[in-house]
């Protein structure tokens, strides 16, 4: 007994060392690896959003923003989570496979070769199972990759949807492709369960062939029963390890073949390389532009040639317009000029010197655009101007903005130039946003200004004051104009006519209408606006006059609004301004039982999976109590023996066979309940977004860019604590409760006194799990602001590439990454404490067991064999305790998640266009404006209506003028149902719109844009849109096209009505997507018809045909 209590003592000694030393270790492995993960995903982040912002046009046009958004956020999630700690164990249990097979030779080369006879199985079934993981994350990826596409166009497109009532087919759209999505990774995991369950047989399974083995050597005499023991220990060790490590494989798995989608990209340079250092930089820009012979079509469409031979000369300092109807290529010629696309053929000189030959970034520099669609980003009025020279003062701020006309309406805002912008469409009007881009070029010093039909969506009202500010900027530039409305363009210095991509005229306004051609034909379908100007000044008087919006009565019956995208800044309905403003309250932490309930429909999916965590988890006792049986078996002698050590055997057979199916049906069962309820997580959230007011969108914390980050980002972080996962941890506890309780069977008095030693490892646990939910709840929100700036920029490319700002968004986005990371880092450091001491604590009270054991030893309060079976079942204990501990940091990133997505789902809308609640009476089309006082909540003490009465009959049009700013285009949001009135009352047929049906009530409306959206699809598809609740027949589609004169052109397409349109249309013209839209609206076949500036991006005789038509539908 002392020479016992005196190896004990000396064990306990040694189990203290290699504490501490695993201690030291593990801390350094957690702390490193989790370091060097946060680093790289650092900057992983920033060279892949720099990448992506560097690519050329033609690749966004096959791309699609929501799928690059998708891999900025999920994406590189399932890179973090594979290499991080999860790669480090990976390495751990690789190490334990080498060195449990090094000492399994040492002590009984034999019996380890016949245990490792089964390795070949093993590392082939894994092997086999890694390979067919990785091709199928890629392909789940990419299934998911376009859901997140379709979320971010139905988002970035949300009043179109909401106008037309698309929120069925979207949230169908969007819940099919998430299932094919779901089914792929159903394939994956059956794959993964048949592989668990080959692997887990083979391991636990094993230890009868050496069971078997060993009991032949004992009984040969050619080994000790001690080193039989030795060898199960290290190979058990190596065959474990093998079994443990698949979890770990499964995330590195995952993160490899996100990985290879992210470095696609990264890996991959643009043909046109904005980046690039190469190339001339003129030390003098005189401005002389030269097309020679140049031919094109876009990429998208190789087989429809837009410029044909086009050959022109600009000299320096001239001021040329172009002219054409659309499609002609007008708009081409500047994206060529940008560089945006290369030409087929021909040549492109600025100065003599082909524009291939510039540096790329130089020559845009030079190049200042105005676009019919201006672009501002939701940063301050001053710093929108500031993308235009970013080294300027508030004063020189100031004085662009006064050449640009925009200085006083800035300041008549409230907050002035600190305004943020939060969705420029919507807080400023046309005109100011237009005054503000002019405003960014003022600055930026450029000798080619191309004006990209830059008056076609301003009003008449406020067309004087942009073209003043246009001519401000204009001078000492050569200016290329596009226009359609040819007053603007009489004194320019030359007009080139633009016909089928080759110019069939050129010269100035005199010459031109001397020849009689294209240029006087044009001319002369706009002569009905030849009193324009006497129109405005009547209008200067009306409005000093008469604060309030004007209406006209004639004979025919629609309404017509020339500027609806006035909209301010909205939160909601003014009614219930804490609801209005989109607020979510807080959600409790009962979010674990919401998600179980969420997921009931899946029970026998989940009881199938518990009943199987409970098996596996006894699986760790039971080995235990079997390899304890094995150290009496081999005190037996002669036939008792042999009988044993068959029975022995049979029974490691048998719970090989048990784990195999435990540990497979598992893996099978919660993985499928898992993805039911991360798609139903996805679908629901989707499905709530849409059914909100349209003004919730407009609060910047559910802004489009945060909106697309959660959708993507926070169901795979629930996911990655939910499944197997939560499997492993319901198994912990089993086998830590039977393991608990075998040891107090075996020796309460010892277990009891190291059990004192777990409440301070539950308690570091609990304070761990708190910090880390706190600081992520932190992180979680600044992510979200880097996500809606990767959003946006994604979104407005062809701004940013113009203005030459990639560098400037990726800093933005740096900025907003850095506090994350920094907190992170500090959090690494914590959680590497925690799991270094859960690593060393099992070694810590295997000491205390020694050195306490023997003690007990020596009263009699124990005997040896029972201190076996007690270690054994102790290191079950801790084992299941300990595996927990590195989850903590999934778990509470998971929290922070399922708060979030509950927090859009139990959001409610005030106005649900989902809804069946409220009237569907015909419509006849009588409406009635009632005493209506409306203000934003964003200006409260600004009346937009202030009283505002006015009657239209069946069979009238209402024509809405007036000053910008007036409310023409909120009365309009109001009829939409956008928002609702604080007073007053609205009515069709004597009804008040706020008891009827909303889809019912827009199904009555038709809504036709300024910058109309379209869907990436066919233009069949786009104009059917118009008519979702009701059927229509291709001939009605076609008629249609006709009366909206675009049919000629989409018959001409090589594929006709079947020809995708691209992301927002950015396949087609501006006149083009009008007409599209146009025919989208009078396919619908309205009762009441809305019109803001419909035919502004349409070319003279186009605008006539169509008006015609327009005309004629209402």
């Amino acid at each position: 007994v002392n020479d016992l209590n005196e190896s004990m003592n000396t064990f306990a000694l040694y189990y203290l060392g290699i504490g501490i030393l695993s201690f030291c270790s593990s801390y350094l492995q957690y702390f490193l690896w989790e370091t060097s993960c946060e680093r790289q995903i650092y900057k992983l982040r920033q060279l892949f959003f720099s990448q992506v912002l560097r690519q050329e046009i033609s690749w966004y046009d096959m791309k699609k923003e929501g799928d690059l958004s998708c891999k900025l956020s999920d994406d590189i999630e399932r890179i973090r989570e594979g290499i991080g700690y999860k790669f480090s164990i990976v390495t751990q249990y690789l190490s334990s496979f080498v060195s449990g097979i090094a000492v399994g030779f040492y002590v009984n080369w034999r019996l380890t070769s016949v245990l490792l006879g089964v390795g070949p199985f093993v590392i082939g079934t894994a092997a086999a199972y890694a390979k067919v993981f990785f091709k199928k994350i890629v392909l789940e990826q990419m299934k998911y990759s376009e859901a997140s596409g379709i979320a971010d166009e139905v988002l970035a497109c949300l009043r179109t949807v909401t106008s037309f009532g698309g929120e069925k087919k979207e949230s169908k759209r969007y819940e099919d492709a998430i299932e094919s999505g779901r089914q792929l990774v159903m394939s994956k995991y059956q794959t993964i369960s048949c592989s668990i369950f080959v692997i887990s047989f083979i391991v636990y399974g094993s230890n009868s062939v050496g069971l078997y083995y060993g009991g032949y050597l004992i009984g040969e005499g050619l080994c000790t029963p001690g080193s039989v023991f030795a060898v199960f220990l290290s190979v058990m060790t190596t065959a474990f390890s093998v079994g443990n490590v698949l979890p770990y494989i499964n995330a590195v798995s995952a993160a490899m073949g996100s990985a290879s989608n992210i470095y696609n990209i990264i890996s991959r340079k643009p043909e046109i390389d904005s980046y690039s250092e190469e190339g001339l930089r003129l030390n003098r820009l005189e401005g002389k532009i030269e097309f020679k012979d140049v031919h094109f079509s876009y990429p998208i469409r190789q087989n429809v040639p837009v410029l044909k031979g086009l050959t022109m000369e600009i000299k320096p300092g001239e001021t040329v317009a172009i002219i054409g109807s659309s499609g002609s290529g007008k708009s081409t010629i500047v994206n060529l000029l940008l560089r945006f696309y290369d030409i087929n053929r021909g040549q492109i000189c600025i100065d003599d010197n082909d524009i291939k030959c510039l540096n790329l970034k130089w020559l845009r520099n030079n190049i200042g655009v105005v676009s019919q669609e201006p672009v501002l980003f939701g940063v301050p009025i001053a710093d929108n101007i500031r993308y235009g020279k970013e080294d300027i003062t508030l004063e020189e701020i100031e004085k662009a903005c006064v050449v640009a006309n925009a200085h006083s309406f800035i300041m008549d805002l409230p907050e002035r130039k600190r305004r943020k912008v939060f969705k420029a469409k919507i807080h400023l009007l046309g005109s100011g946003r237009l005054s503000c881009k002019n405003g960014r070029r003022c600055y930026l010093h450029n000798s080619v200004l191309p004006l990209l039909n830059g008056q076609s969506t301003i009003l008449l009202y406020c067309e004087g004051i942009v073209q003043e500010a246009l001519d401000k900027a204009m001078i000492g530039r050569t200016t290329i104009v596009i226009a359609h409305r040819l007053s603007t363009i009489r004194n320019v210095d030359k007009i080139f006519g633009l016909q089928n991509g080759v110019p069939v005229e050129c010269g100035t306004h005199e010459q031109l209408m001397s020849k009689q051609g294209l240029y006087y034909n044009l001319v002369m379908a706009q002569s009905k606006e030849a009193n324009e100007q006497e129109l405005v000044d009547e209008f200067d008087e009306l409005e000093e006059k008469v604060p309030q919006i004007f209406s006209t009565v004639s004979s025919q019956s629609s309404l017509t609004s020339r500027d609806l995208n006035e909209m301010e800044n909205i939160s909601q309905a003014v009614k219930q301004p804490i609801m209005a403003r989109g607020y979510i309250g807080e959600v409790g932490d009962n979010y674990l039982l919401r998600l179980t309930k969420m997921n009931a429909s899946e029970w026998p999916m989940l009881l199938t999976g518990m009943i199987t965590c409970c098996c596996v988890g006894f699986i760790w006792p039971a080995f235990a109590f079997l390899y304890g049986q094995m150290f009496s078996t081999f005190k037996l002698k002669g036939e008792e023996f042999d009988k044993a050590i068959i029975y022995w055997t049979a029974m490691f057979a048998g719970l090989g066979l048990f784990a195999g199916a435990g540990f497979g049906m598992q893996n099978l069962s919660l993985s499928s309940a898992t993805e039911h309820l991360i798609a139903r997580l996805r679908t629901k959230s989707f499905n709530n977004i849409l059914r909100q007011e349209i003004s919730w969108f407009d609060d910047e914390n559910y802004s489009v860019g945060r909106l697309i980050t959660k959708l993507a980002r926070d169901a795979p972080i629930v996911k990655s604590a939910s499944g197997v996962r939560a499997g492993t941890v319901i198994t912990s506890f089993i086998t830590m409760a039977a393991g608990l309780v075998i040891a107090f069977i075996f020796g309460w008095k010892l277990a009891l006194s190291l059990s004192l030693g777990v409440p301070l490892l539950a308690y570091s646990g609990y304070k761990n799990t708190a910090l880390l939910r706190s600081n992520q709840k932190r992180d979680a929100a600044l992510m979200e602001q880097a996500g809606k700036v990767a959003t946006e920029s994604l979104q407005n490319i062809r701004t940013v590439q113009s203005l030459g700002k990639e560098h400037v968004f990726v800093n933005q986005y740096v900025k907003l990454l850095e506090t994350p990371y920094k907190e992170t880092k500090k959090q690494v450091l914590i959680f590497s404490l925690a799991c270094a001491f859960s690593q060393a604590f099992l070694l810590f009270m295997y000491a205390a067991g020694f050195r306490i054991g023997s003690y007990f030893i020596s009263n009699g309060d124990i005997f040896y064999p029972n201190l076996v079976r007690y270690y054994t079942y102790l290191y079950d204990f801790f084992e299941s305790l300990f595996k927990k501990i590195p989850y903590l940091q999934d778990w509470t990133r998971a929290a922070m998640s399922a708060k979030s997505i509950f927090g859009i789902l139990d959001k409610k809308s005030l106005l649900d266009p989902l809804s069946e609640d409220g009237l569907k009476p015909d419509i006849s089309g009588k409406l009635s404006f009632e005493n209506i006082v409306f203000s934003y909540p964003s200006r409260t003490n600004v009346k937009i209506l202030r009283g505002f009465t006015v009657r239209v009959n069946v069979g009238q049009t209402l024509a809405l003028v007036g000053g910008s700013g007036c409310g023409k285009s909120t009365v309009i949001s109001l009829l939409e149902r956008f928002y609702i009135p604080e007073e007053g009352k609205i009515l069709i047929d004597d009804c008040d719109i706020n008891v009827l049906n909303i889809a019912h009530l827009r199904a009555q409306i038709g809504l036709v844009t300024q910058e109309p959206d379209l869907f990436n699809c066919s233009i069949k598809d786009n104009i059917a849109y118009g008519a979702l609740h009701m059927h229509i027949s291709d001939e009605d589609i076609v008629q249609a096209a006709k009366i909206a004169n675009i049919h000629d052109f989409i018959s001409s397409l090589p594929q006709g009505y079947d020809t995708m349109c691209g992301d927002r249309g950015a396949q087609l013209s501006g006149g083009q997507k009008q007409r599209i839209a146009i025919a989208r609206a009078i396919v619908r076949n309205p009762k009441i018809l809305l019109l803001d500036e419909a035919t502004s991006a349409l070319d003279t005789e186009s605008e006539k045909v169509v008006q015609d038509a327009l005309d004629k539908a209402r």
